[in-house]
């Protein structure tokens, strides 16, 4: 049995809403399903949870939920009919700081800072960087633009403004009403949209503290001010999301590829999981194969040592959603397979792990199934952070991460190479490692006989702590 390491995170909407196919997108690879709140009602979001819940435990499968917050992204309105307007290059549009409907050459957005943000001639980018805008004057809440590039606009399309001071608050009141929508219904990540700096983190992590269960949170990076930073984001968040799309938009798309290894480098050695995302395999939107250019950026991500590649529109909205899941994991499948286990320089990692029992025995455990050559590592894990920690050394085996809490499952779901597994609580390491055998032979992960690593770190139980054991699977 071979298993893929590099995670596959998938958008739902509309071209998965029938049950059947997001049974076949698991079975096609999907780890993680991700729900975007811009298109997404509450009760919307309520639905996807609970129908991903069900279908993975019929399925018996561990998939987990991200739920993506609008943050401080502005965007525009509705539409007249919902048809889009044409915006033809030297035309003049009124932009308008209010609700409303848009309609000819009148565009409305319901942010009110908004024209306080622009001034003359500066650049107002709409739909990815597709539309560009320039200010010829404000007047009140209304601002006066020329269309420099043309386009079709639709409705709720963003609105990226590259000279604008970043004074937007890092929660709206809709984003309020869906985190405690997602504490309720106990998805597994939050995705925090632009993050400008660590107290954007801490916010969200605030809020959720009143408010109920604290989630996971993904720091979405797609600002420069966020770069600047990322060493501090990194300390506050619990993983980050490369978002190519408005981090070409608002540095340039020719710094993004040298940005993203560094983002992945960086997120590595914290030890924090990292996504890669936007326009992965965008052309099956509309077509059943991939382009060359796009087959080798999914490759270079994992290459580059994501723990996760993410499908947006491809999945949500396009048309082969299920053939896209299977395009992706055979890219990855063959980019592994030319990975070395030493591949990445374990030089740096750890340099934010104050318990050196758990470097030690992570590094030991780490060495010793290279050396070895065994079939797979078993984690005993409580808190995660053992199993999290040997993922991050990028080894060539999988990683079958044992816990009895949920929340800590669905959290490893998104670390490369681990596979989380339910266990009961046991009262003795020997009790432990009996029980895990039986999975493990019993869902035909292993064969009776293979040798493994097992280790495990702080644990509830005494007896199971710091350990580091070569094991045989069947052994009594």
């Amino acid at each position: 049995m071979t298993f893929r390491r590099t995670k596959i995170v998938a958008t739902v909407g509309p071209a998965c809403d029938e049950g059947r196919v997001l049974d076949a997108l698991i079975h096609a690879g999907v780890n993680v399903f991700r729900v975007n709140t811009s298109h997404s009602s509450p009760s919307e979001l309520v639905k996807w949870i609970s129908t991903i819940r069900r279908i993975s435990a019929d399925e018996k499968k561990e998939v987990s939920i991200l739920v993506d917050l609008q943050g401080p992204r502005l965007r525009t309105g509705r539409l007249k009919d919902g048809k889009p307007l044409n915006l033809r290059k030297g035309a003049v549009v009124t932009f308008f700081s209010a609700p409303g409907v848009g309609f000819g050459n009148q565009i409305y957005t319901p942010y009110k800072q908004f024209s306080r943000m622009v001034q003359n001639g500066d650049r107002i980018l709409l739909d990815n960087g597709l539309i560009e805008l320039r200010v010829l004057r404000v007047k009140g809440l209304v601002v006066y633009c020329l269309v420099v590039t043309s386009g079709s606009l639709g409705e709720n399309k963003g609105i990226n403004l590259p000279n604008a001071p970043d004074t937007l608050p890092a929660l709206n009141d809709r984003d309020r009403e869906m985190i405690r929508i997602t504490q309720k219904n106990k998805a597994d990540f939050i995705a925090l949209s632009f993050v400008r700096s660590p107290k954007d983190v801490l916010e969200l992590k605030k809020f959720m503290k009143r408010t109920g269960q604290e989630i996971p949170v993904i720091a979405k990076i797609e600002k420069p001010s966020a770069l600047k930073c990322l060493k501090q984001i990194l300390k506050v968040a619990d993983g980050i999301m490369v978002a190519r799309g408005d981090l070409g938009i608002e540095m340039g798309v020719e710094k993004v590829p040298v940005a993203q290894k560094r983002l992945i480098n960086q997120a590595n050695a914290s030890g924090k999981p990292v996504i890669v995302a936007t326009q992965m395999l965008e052309s099956m939107m509309d077509h059943p194969r991939p382009t060359r250019a796009e087959a080798s950026d999914v490759a270079n991500a994992v290459f580059d040592g994501t723990d996760a590649v993410m499908l947006s529109g491809e999945t949500s909205i396009g048309k082969y959603p299920i053939k896209t899941v299977r395009t992706m994991a055979k890219i990855i499948d063959e980019a592994e397979s030319h990975q070395q286990m030493n591949q990445f320089d374990l030089k740096e990692r750890y340099h934010a792990i104050e318990d050196l029992r758990i470097h030690a025995i992570t590094h030991a455990a780490y060495e010793a199934a290279k050396n070895m050559k065994v079939k797979a590592m078993l984690a005993i894990t409580y808190s995660g952070r053992t199993a999290a920690l040997i993922s991050k050394m990028k080894p060539k085996i999988p990683i079958f991460a044992f816990s009895s809490a949920f929340p800590i499952r669905k959290k490893l779901n998104l670390y490369y190479g681990v596979y989380p597994i339910a266990i009961k609580k046991c009262p003795t390491i020997d009790e432990i490692l009996c029980e895990a055998d039986g999975l493990v032979i019993k869902r035909g992960l292993l064969n009776k006989g293979d040798v493994v690593i097992v280790v495990s770190g702080d644990q509830e139980l005494p007896g199971a702590r710091y350990i580091v054991k070569i094991h045989q699977v069947g052994e009594r």
